[in-house]
This record gives C-alpha cells, structure tokens and sequence, in this order.
C-alpha cells in the first residue's frame, strides 16, 4: 500500500529540487518526474516498512515495493556481482518475463544483512486509486481467461522452463505467487533458486490442479497432457511446447483479426541524405486481413559514399524476394518453418549485401551494411526478426515495453553477467554494434527471431535509432500510441507525429517507424479440444522445435547486443567467453564499428598433470561437430579450461570457468594462426548440479583453444546419443546440430 508521500529529486543536473511523489512534473523547472518503482529482493525474512531508506535514496513503499527518489543519477556501481544478480543478468534475453537488476546494496539497512537486489518493477506494479499493487496471480485470473489464453500461458511457461532450467531457478514455474499475468503475457516477479533439481514432472502436477477451472473447450485436451507429463511419457520442454502448439493452432482459428499497417520515414533535420528504408513503402496506411500475412520492414543504413541508403534499400528488396513464398501461400506455416524462413532470409540478405560490398572493392569505412527489424502476422501470432540496434516495442492498454535486444556491447556484458545495463552504458564505446546485416560473414551473423501469440488488441511499434534514442518512446507512448488502441487516433497520425517527435526532439539523424495495429474479436471454440491432441508422437519427438518465448529467439545463438558496425571491420573477436568487439570510433556523421583483431589461444585445457594425452582430435572432422567433456582416466577430476575474460567494457577483468565432466560443446569454427590450428567451442550445455556453482562456464560461451590441449579430456558423442535436456539446450544454443550423416569426428 502506498501510505506515505516520499521525496523525488528532480532528474535534471541543472535543477535537482525535491518534489512530493504526488506531482507528476518538478514543480521547480517542468521536467517530468519518473516514477521508477523497484522490487526488493534479499535472503531473510525481515521486511520493510513503508517510509525507510535503503542506502540513503531507495524509499520503501511496502514490504518489497521501493522508489528510486533519485531516478536521474545512475545506481552506484558494485565491484563483484553476487552469483544471484548474474543469474538475472544471463536471462536478460527474457526481458519481457523476466525483471532485470536495476541495482545491487551491499549493507544499505541495519535490519537487513547482505546483499539487496533491486529489480525494474516498472511492469510488474500498478499505481491504482488504493495504492501500489502488483500484477494478479496466474492461478487467480486462471478461471476467467480464454481458452487461446490459457493455453498460451502455459506455452509460455513450456518456452521458459528450458532456459532457467540451465541457469538452476526453474523453481519459479512451480511457485505460484512468483507466476503473473499482465494480459496475455506471464511474468515473474523474482527467481526462485532450485533446491532439488525440478521435473517437468512437477510442472504438470502444478498445471493439473488448474485443470478443473481450465475452459471446457479444452479441459479434456490439458488433463490428458498433465497425464502425459506427470507419466514421464513427455520429457522435455520443447516436446511440451510443441503439443500446446497443436491447441494453440485450433484454439486461434475462431479468432478475428484485422491488421492496419502504417509506415513513415524522413532524413531528419541534420542528414543530407535518407539512409533509412522501410516496407511498405513511407506514407503507407492500409487496413490488411491476418490471413494475408502482412509484413513491415524498418532498416538503418551504415557506412560508405551513399553505402548505408544502397545497403538498406537492397535489403528491402532481397528480404521481399526470399520471403515471396511464404508470404504466397507457397509454403507451410507451421512455426518451426516460419522461423526457420525468416531466419534464412536474414542471412541470404547479409550474404547478398556483403557480396556487394565485394564486387565494388569496399574497404573499411566504405563497406556498407544496414540494421534490420521485421514483423510478420499471420492468422493468430506475430513474429520479429531483429539485427542491429533498430528496435520493436509492443504496447497494450497497459503498457510499453521494448521486446527486442539491441546488439551492442552494453547487452553484451549484461548477458555475460558482468555488468547491470545501466552500469555498462557508462563506458565509452557501449553503444557499438556487434552484428549489422552485410558486415561480415553469415556464419559470423545471428539474427533473432521471435514469436508472439496475439489474443488481444495490441500495436507494435518498429523504429530506427533516431526515434528510440534518448527514451522518445517511453516517455512518448502514452500520448501518442495509447489513444490508438483506443480508437481515438489513426495509424497514419500516429506515424506522423512519432517521425516529428524524433525529428524536433532528437534530430540527429534518420527516422523510420513502422506500426502494425492488431484487433481481435474474440470467438469459443465450437468443439472441445481432442484429447488425443496431448498425446506426443514417439517418431517426431526429438524432432519437434519452433517454440519461443516472446524474447527467446529460437534460431539464436546467445544473441550479441548493441553498437554501431563499422564496414569491413566487424568479425569475431575471441574476448575469452564470446564473439565481442573493441570499439571504434568513425568521422564525424559515422557509426560506431568493430574491429577483430587477430585472434590469438585464450584457453588451456588442464586435465591431471600425471595424464598424457594419447589422442588427437582430427583437424578435417572437427569443425561442427559436438564434444563431451569427459573424466580423466587417471580419477574422476574435472577438466578445467582457464578463460581469461579480456571485456572491451571493464579492463583487466579475468575469470577462470570450470567445464565440468559430461558439458558439451560444438566446435563453431576453424582459424589459422602463427601458433597452427585454433578451434573456437561453443558451450552447448552443462550439468545442472553444476551450472549454479560459482566459477562454472555457462551456455553459450565461447573459447578459443589449440585442439591437442583439449584431446585428453573430451570425446565426440552424435545428437543422437544426447538425452532430452542436452538435445534441447545444444539446439538453442549450438544451433545447428550436426546431422547423423556427418563424417565421423572421433578422435584418432
């Protein structure tokens, strides 16, 4: 409850005055007063009481609920993050679950001991005429949803299980006080850590105490999936997912959608040129039926003479042309293939672009490349491909929120759990790209697709930097999306005014934005879900994929975050646990860029000093294919790989990762260097007795290392021999899997 008026400093350095947290804007000099609401979160039972301060600034407004009463300075930074913040920070990727570290205490209350992890609650808390409150339960707002509703939060929590199931908190799904529900979307208000190891087992006991007040149209369908679970019969989270996917089919095709389109783009005040593009094409508003798959583009063109307008309308152009069949009808829409499509053209466009570059010798800062955000609807999802720092928004009565990752070194070191967000943009350089479309190699470019199920009015928003930078959407989305959804202003005006916001508010560069505004009439199933529906099918079970949380790309491999690129010099730097990028600074007008410096043997492998390796990994089959890391034949010791972390955003910071006995890998790539033949691996998956220890490596980290350190200690093992869990973490983060066809890669 909200009893006590606190204190809210004003954000601007020039002014600073107190205001009371009743005004909505400093009385002193008009600037607008953000209300940064934050969940507490420490070991313990002692509470707070409404009124006290944590370390001098953050004022308790109930037993957890806190408010920043000083939002315009930056939370101080912490020097070593507890292992329970990293784990917030490895899930940044589930944003839109999940809540993210806004800031770390050490010892900021006298009832308090330890550490104090305050999390962004900006989407989790409703100001309401009685107080501050949080989202409903799940299992409270369980009876009343739809039945496309229910389903979707249990796909949702079936996409999620995987992920925290690596990181050891996959208790959260099981508790329902942390499960909430804001529309159609489950978020969670803290993790919980895993004190035995959690079954899915547990999950569907957890869902089939909801099956009695689940909507009769597909109560037959859930109880007989909660069987199949319980029984073991289901035994990966994929394979879950992909069944709900069956209801989920037949439960969206009652729904009604129409989809308006709208587009606007301008060079801005400050460009001489537009090297932004869009599809369709600027000044574009029209009403389109779901089920004629409508498709918005928004790319941001990079480098070169006329290079960044050449590179973005050229993706335009190759995206339309290699998403023509599936957007004909010519192709199935399941969503495994729909992802995988999507993700095919992003790369057959950075080829094409990067092949350009080729032909017209473009070297260094004329190399050109562009960014990419797509949205693609069909009958009831939505789905977005993302490259670069152009971002999608989705906004509902209730809210904005920004569902896409930028891919630069700021993100990168949040997902790494080496810094907060806000405490890596406070380094030089945070704001370069990693990856942009035609920089580099496609083998190098992870493009991010996602899905999201639409069960309810929604707009989303896709937009170039000039728009998003500096905050223009959230602190702009109320006044100029919201009346959309509510019906009190066009598309086409909405566009209008978010491209003059960017130009008179920020004005340094381009804009493009892009909305696509979905409107469902919602409609029963006319029959009840077949049971049948429930039952996996033993011969496609390792098989099924295409399941994704709304921020968890499918196809992406721990997906790189934001900088600008520069031409020709963007590639993989081996910065010991990732690809990263030093960053590097172009002429006035320019983008950020990244170098790749040669790479050099970072990892030592250090199995028992009385061991001698009797093998050696063969260089010819090596490349793709998967390792186990496997117990010395002297004892069951561990291997150990010493990886020194070299962070272009915190010097000096090194860390030493254990691989434990049984972790795979997938060897990514091959390299020549002055020292002989370097093999980059890939962590593909790690124990979860293991994956909480302090010091142990974490999916999705690379390595780079001479082949003959390792021999000793790992063996090849086939997708085949991989059981559930290790099949379901290697095809999200080593994707994709060598085939059984593959030439042999044991070593000789």
């Amino acid at each position: 409850m909200q009893n006590l008026s606190a204190t809210i400093y004003c954000p601007n350095p020039d002014c600073q005055v107190a205001n009371s947290e009743l005004h909505s804007t400093c009385q002193k000099c008009g600037t607008r007063l953000p209300k940064v609401y934050l969940w507490a979160v420490w070991d313990g039972l002692e509470a707070g009481k409404p009124g006290d301060l944590l370390a001098g600034r953050y004022c308790f407004k109930s037993n957890q609920i806190v408010l920043d009463t000083q939002p315009g300075l930056v939370p101080e930074a912490t020097e070593n993050l507890p292992p329970k913040a990293e784990t917030y920070l490895r899930l940044s990727p589930h944003q839109l679950h999940l809540p993210q570290v806004y800031a770390i205490l050490k010892q900021s209350h006298p009832r308090i001991p330890g550490d104090v992890l305050l999390l962004d609650a900006a989407h989790l808390i409703r100001e309401t005429e009685s107080g501050l409150q949080l989202l409903p339960m799940l299992q409270s707002s369980w009876e009343s949803a739809s039945e496309l509703r229910q389903l979707n939060w249990l796909w949702q929590m079936a996409s999620l299980w995987q992920p925290l199931n690596v990181e050891g908190v996959a208790a959260s799904l099981l508790s329902p006080d942390v499960l909430r529900v804001d529309g159609s979307l489950v978020r969670l208000v803290e993790l919980r850590s895993d004190r035995t190891p959690p079954t899915l087992s547990k999950l569907g006991q957890l869902w089939r105490s909801w099956v009695p007040t689940a909507q009769p149209a597909i109560r037959e369908f859930l109880d007989e999936l909660c069987q199949q679970i319980i029984a073991g019969s289901i035994y990966s989270s994929e394979q879950l997912a992909s069944l709900l996917d069956r209801g989920l089919e037949i439960a969206g095709k009652p729904q009604i959608r129409q989809v308006t389109i709208a587009t606007g783009s301008d060079r801005g005040p400050s460009r001489p040129s537009n090297e932004d593009a869009c599809y369709p094409p600027s000044g574009t508003a029209k009403v389109v039926d779901a089920r004629e798959m409508p498709l918005v583009i928004v790319c941001d063109g990079i480098g070169g003479h006329a290079g960044g307008e050449v590179a973005s309308n050229l993706a335009i152009a190759t995206l339309q042309q290699h998403l023509e069949p599936l957007l004909t009808g010519q192709t199935i829409l399941e969503p495994a293939h729909v992802m995988a499509e999507l993700e095919h053209a992003a790369l057959a466009t950075n080829d094409v672009i990067s092949q350009r570059n080729d032909n017209e010798l473009r070297q260094e800062r004329q190399r050109m490349g562009t960014t990419l955000v797509m949205a693609l609807a069909t009958d009831y999802e939505l789905y977005l491909t993302h490259v670069g720092d152009s971002r999608a928004y989705r906004i509902t009565l209730s809210g904005c929120q920004q569902v896409t990752v930028d891919d630069d070194l700021a993100s990168r070191e949040v997902r790494l759990g080496y810094a907060t967000y806000r405490e890596a943009l406070r380094h030089p350089g945070s704001g370069a790209l990693v990856q942009a479309l035609g920089m580099a190699s496609s083998t190098l470019l992870h493009p991010s697709v996602q899905r999201f199920m639409v069960d309810d009015d929604c707009l989303f928003l896709l937009c170039s930097d000039g728009l998003s930078d500096n905050n223009r959407v959230e602190q702009s989305w109320q006044v100029e999306l919201l009346p959309v959804l509510q019906g009190k202003v066009d598309l086409a005006t909405a566009v209008s005014r978010l491209v003059a916001i960017a130009n008179t508010q920020n004005g340094h560069d381009n804009v493009t934005v892009g909305l696509v505004h979905c409107r469902v009439t919602a409609a029963s199933l006319p029959a009840p879900l077949s049971r049948e529906l429930a039952l996996p099918d033993p011969a496609n079970t390792r098989q099924e994929a295409g399941f994704s949380s709304p921020t968890a790309p499918t196809k992406l491999l721990r997906p790189r975050r934001r900088v600008r690129v520069l031409p020709a010099l963007l590639g993989l730097l081996t910065l010991g646990g990732v690809s990263g990028v030093a960053a590097y600074f172009l002429l006035a007008g320019q983008r950020e860029v990244a170098e790749t410096p040669t790479p050099s043997p970072l990892v030592s492998a250090s199995p028992s000093p009385s061991v001698t390796p009797s093998a050696s990994l063969a260089p010819a089959n090596l490349p793709q294919s998967l390792l186990q890391v496997t117990p010395t034949s002297v004892s069951n010791q561990e291997a150990t790989l010493t990886l020194p972390i070299a962070s272009p955003l915190a010097d000096n910071k090194t860390r030493s990762v254990r691989i434990p006995a049984g972790s795979i890998l997938k060897v990514v790539r091959q390299t020549e260097s002055r020292d002989g033949v370097l093999y980059t691996l890939k962590l593909c998956w790690v124990t979860p007795e293991s994956s909480a220890r302090q010091g142990v490596g974490q999916t999705g980290d690379e390595v780079t290392t001479d082949p003959a350190a390792i021999a000793a200690v790992v063996s090849s093992i086939a997708p085949s021999n991989l059981s559930p869990e290790q099949l379901a973490a290697a095809q999200q983060y080593c994707s994709p899997l060598p085939t059984e066809s593959s030439p042999s890669t044991q070593p000789n």
